[in-house]
């Protein structure tokens, strides 16, 4: 899963939102890249840990071909497939029209559906999807509680970004709110 869209991911929680929320002085600028560091670093971990995007961008994910005609996407909402692209042994490609496949349930378990017709004999199939919560959606509010939550903790506890260990370590209350939101594939593929 690799973030395509145009530009920097943008950041689900404004630094002003940050200073705010947690009672820093609003006209102070100087620390500014250094909370954007802190505010991006907590939003990936938390759309990892909870499989949920924040706002509509684009992501491609590469998924192994195969007997498979229904395939869940690892994460929701999914409010669009831009492209469906088929990836051949020899390193060919081929994109598939809009009637070849679908997506069916993107705001509770993302399925892309293949017709059942198409002849796949590929190796990889890639999809470019259009993912997340419409801009502060209210099903984002905990999800932006969490990056507060844990951008602070960092910034209270002077972390910087590179040395955050790969499984940062969060508190009970973070974890808490992320146990609440966090999206679970049912299943990864099937044939139907």
């Amino acid at each position: 899963m690799q973030y395509v869209g145009e530009g920097e991911l943008p950041l689900a929680v404004s630094i002003e939102e940050f200073k705010r929320s947690v009672h820093l002085y609003e006209g102070d600028a100087e620390d500014d890249g250094a909370l954007a560091a802190l505010i991006g670093a907590a939003q990936q971990l938390v759309f990892t840990a909870t499989g949920r995007a924040f706002s509509p961008v684009l992501y491609e994910f590469t998924v192994a071909a195969g007997a498979w005609r229904r395939w869940w996407l690892p994460c929701a909402p999914v409010s669009s497939i831009q492209t469906v692209e088929v990836v051949f042994t020899d390193g060919s490609t081929s994109l598939l029209t809009a009637g070849e496949y679908r997506l069916v349930d993107g705001q509770n378990e993302p399925q892309l559906i293949l017709a059942s017709d198409l002849e796949l004999t590929a190796e990889t199939v890639r999809v470019v999807a259009t993912i997340g919560h419409a801009v502060n959606a209210p099903e984002t509010r905990t999800l932006r509680r969490a990056i507060i939550l844990i951008a602070k903790e960092w910034m209270d506890a002077e972390t910087a970004i590179e040395d955050q260990p790969e499984a940062a370590r969060v508190s009970f209350q973070a974890r808490h709110l992320i146990g609440q939101v966090r999206y679970r594939r049912p299943c990864i593929c099937a044939e139907a």
